[in-house]
Order: structure tokens, then sequence, then C-alpha cells
């Protein structure tokens, strides 16, 4: 067999209860005046690729204009292609509900405030992507709560995934959330309602964080 050939089934990909707590006992999402290199993106788009599963660069390339609502007054991201917004492929173009969490911690009235770009403090790199300076600057995060993983922003996308398919959510919405494709036909019929996207996303549980903006 090859040397790189996994020798067992990996389980359990993500971060499990422990970590999660653990990360986000950090100072940066407690107390109110911890150091944040790129302004709020700091404190925001951890939580954001938490509980949404989101890439960070989809995070850190949201307007003011893309956090919206629905007629039935549901709130959501819009994670679009647009004048330096990308998107890694057409199923990542989505409409992301908002976690009760997230308002509850201020999203909206952070939202409110905003100009036009939501995280203008995060630099881009010769592509026009944030997520290279952002990536790096929170792996040194993760390592001062001992968390060593190899991409330390998609991690999100693995907890997510792996929390949904514990939950018994099925994979189109599991998927559609996600922004992932199984390639299958059926994938381009039909959709899935945003408020069925909000009912599992709701069922992750909250962190214990206290609003401090």
């Amino acid at each position: 067999p090859k040397s790189d050939e996994r020798k067992e089934a990996e389980e359990d990909r993500g971060l499990d209860y422990e970590q999660l707590k653990r990360l986000f006992a950090h100072p940066l999402f407690l107390n109110p005046h911890a150091p944040k290199k790129y302004g709020m993106a700091c404190y925001w788009v951890p939580l954001l690729c938490r509980y949404t599963g989101a890439r960070s660069g989809e995070m850190l390339q949201l307007r003011k204009s893309d956090v919206l609502a629905n007629s039935e007054g549901i709130h959501y991201m819009n994670v679009r292609r647009g004048e330096d917004q990308y998107v890694k492929t057409d199923s990542s173009l989505r409409h992301l509900p908002l976690h009760e969490h997230l308002v509850e911690l201020g999203f909206l009235d952070f939202v409110a405030q905003a100009d036009d770009w939501l995280f203008s403090e995060v630099p881009s790199d010769k592509y026009g992507s944030k997520a290279p300076y952002f990536t790096k600057w929170w792996r040194d995060r993760l390592d001062e709560v001992s968390i060593h993983v190899n991409q330390p922003t998609h991690v999100f996308r693995h907890t997510i995934k792996t929390e949904l398919r514990a939950l018994h959510i099925g994979d189109r919405i599991n998927d559609s959330i996600t922004g992932h494709t199984s390639g299958s036909v059926g994938d381009s019929y039909g959709g899935v309602p945003l408020k069925t996207k909000q009912e599992a996303l709701h069922q992750i549980p909250k962190l214990g964080l206290k609003r401090i903006f």
C-alpha cells in the first residue's frame, strides 16, 4: 500500500463540543476590548462561519446590502457574485439564514452601522481575496487555545456538516446550507426554502456567549 493511504476511517471531522467551548472562551469573544487586528471581522467572521458552515472568504466579502430579510421576516445573508465578490462554484450561490444567536449577539446592529463592506479592515491579496490574511491570523488564535487543524477556518464547514447529519438533517438541506452539490441531476430541480434551512440551523446549540457590543 502507498505510504500516504489511510489505515482507518476518519470520524467526527470538525470540532467537538469541548473544542468549540474552549475556542469561543478566547478573550476575543468575551472582552470587548480584546485586540482585533482586523477590526470586527475578528469577532464576527468566526461566529458567522461557526453558525453557517460558510467559507471565511464568503463572509469576508459581505456588503451591508447582502444582509436582508424575506417576507416572513427571516434574516439571511446573500452569498453572491458581484463587484469584488467571488464564489467557488454556482452551488455556492445561496441564501444563508442567520442563527438566532447571531441576532442576539448584535449582528444586525453591527450591519446597520456599516457603510458598505462589513469587513473592510481585512486586506485583500493580489487576487482580491481577503481569506489568506484572515486565515493566517485565525490560525494563531487557534494555536493559543491548543487547537491544531490543517484548515483553520474551513474546519467550521466540517463541523456543521457533521452536526447536521447527527441531527438527521437530510443532505439536500445540509448541502443547501454549505453550498455543496451531490452532482445528482436532482440538485437542479426545486430548492430548499429559507425557513427549512433556518429550522435546521436553529438546532445547532448556542455557544455560551453573551452580547458584548
